[in-house]
C-alpha cells in the first residue's frame, strides 16, 4: 500500500523537472514525468504543463481535482508494475470521464524515469546552457524512442506523433530594487507566481530577512544601480528602496535602458511628479518618462499595508506582461 505521507513540492518552474528527476533518479528513486500534450476547451493548465510523481513525492501540478488524481494514480501504477513502464499516452475528456465542469479534453504523456534514462537527462540538463536547443522531442507512438532535442521546433509544429516539451524557462524576470518591508511582501507573493525575482539592496541584513523560494534570489551590491547593465532584454523592474535619491538614481539608469518591458516606482503621486521633473532637468525627453510607471499599483485594492501595495504592484505588472509559461503552447491537436 502506498504511503500516504507524501511530500508536495509546490514551488517549481518550467523546467524545474529536468534537475529535479535527476537528482531523484541519483538517490536510486524512480518516477513517472507526466505532460500535458494537448488539449481542446476548457482545461486546468496549459500544454507543456508537468507533474513528477514518485512512490513518495510530486512536483509540480496539472491543476489539482480529479485529473490530477487519475494522473497521479496512472503514475503510481507504473510505479507499482501495474502498468507497463514505458512512455504512455493518456486521453481523458473532462466532463463524461472526471465529472469536471471544465468541459474541455485534455492529453497526457507518462514518461518512466530510472537509471536508464539518466543519458537523456544530461542532455537536457546540457541544453538548457545552449542557446540552440529550443525543446525536448518524446515521440508519442514510439516509446522506446529516448527523448532527443529539438533545435527547430517550427518544423515539428503540426507533427502530431511528436510532443515537444519547452527548455526555456519563459517566466518573467523581474528585477526588484528594495528589500524593505513592502519588497519582503513582493517576495512572498510572488514565491507562487510564474516569475524569477532578484531582490538587490546594499543592506545585508535586510536581504536576510527575505523570503526563500527556487524563484526569489538575493543579490548584495554596494551601489545596486550598477547591476543595471547585466539586467537581461524584457525583464521588468521594480524601485522601491529607502531613499528617494537611490530610487532617483535607479529610474535614471532604468529609463536608459529601452529593452525593459516595465519600469515601476513606489510612491506617491507627488514624488512621481518630482521625480519627473528632476528627468526633464536632466534631459530625460518627456516620451521616455513616460515609460515610468508611478505610483505603482494606482489600479490595485486600498490600503499602505506592505502587502496589499505589493499585491497592487506585482497585479499591474502580471497583467501587464505575464506570458503563457510556455511561449508555443502548442495548438490543440484533440480530436
Amino acid at each position: 500500500m502506498r504511503s500516504t505521507q507524501t511530500q508536495v513540492l509546490s514551488h517549481v518552474g518550467p523546467i524545474d523537472w529536468i534537475d529535479l528527476a535527476q537528482r531523484w533518479v541519483s538517490n536510486e528513486e524512480r518516477a513517472v514525468f507526466i505532460m500535458v500534450t494537448a488539449l481542446r476547451g476548457s482545461a486546468p493548465r496549459e500544454c507543456g504543463t508537468w507533474m513528477l510523481v514518485s512512490q513518495s513525492r510530486i512536483a509540480g501540478t496539472l491543476g489539482g481535482g480529479e485529473l490530477e488524481r487519475m494522473a497521479s494514480e496512472a503514475a503510481h501504477a507504473m510505479l507499482s508494475g501495474d502498468g507497463q513502464w514505458q512512455r504512455t499516452p493518456l486521453r481523458c475528456v473532462l466532463g463524461p470521464d472526471l465529472g469536471q465542469c471544465c468541459g474541455g479534453a485534455i492529453e497526457l504523456l507518462l514518461e518512466p524515469i530510472d537509471a536508464n534514462a539518466s543519458p537523456w537527462l544530461c542532455l537536457a540538463a546540457k541544453a538548457l546552457s545552449s542557446p540552440a536547443a529550443q525543446a525536448l522531442g518524446f515521440a508519442i507512438d514510439r516509446p522506446h524512442l529516448a527523448p532527443y532535442s529539438v533545435t527547430d521546433r517550427h518544423n515539428h509544429a503540426t507533427d502530431a506523433s511528436t510532443h515537444l516539451q519547452s527548455l526555456r524557462d519563459s517566466r518573467l524576470q523581474l528585477f526588484l530594487f528594495g528589500a524593505g518591508h513592502v519588497g519582503r511582501a513582493v517576495c512572498g507573493i510572488a514565491a507562487e507566481l510564474p516569475v524569477c525575482i532578484t531582490a538587490v539592496d546594499s543592506r545585508k541584513e535586510w536581504l536576510a530577512r527575505l523570503p526563500t523560494a527556487t524563484n526569489v534570489h538575493h543579490q548584495w551590491e554596494k551601489t545596486p544601480e550598477s547591476i543595471i547593465t547585466t539586467i537581461p532584454m524584457g525583464a521588468a523592474a521594480l524601485v522601491m528602496t529607502f531613499s528617494h535619491d537611490l530610487d532617483y538614481r535607479l529610474c535614471l539608469r532604468l529609463l536608459a535602458r529601452q529593452d525593459l518591458a516595465f519600469i515601476g516606482l513606489i510612491g506617491s503621486h507627488s514624488k512621481a511628479n518630482s521625480f519627473r521633473r528632476r528627468l526633464k532637468a536632466d534631459g530625460v525627453t518627456e516620451t521616455v518618462s513616460e515609460r515610468l510607471v508611478s505610483p505603482i499599483g494606482r489600479d490595485g485594492p486600498p490600503g499602505k499595508e506592505p502587502g496589499v501595495i505589493a499585491l497592487a504592484a506585482l497585479s499591474e505588472v502580471m497583467s501587464l506582461l505575464h506570458k503563457p509559461v510556455l511561449e508555443s503552447a502548442q495548438v490543440s491537436r484533440v480530436a
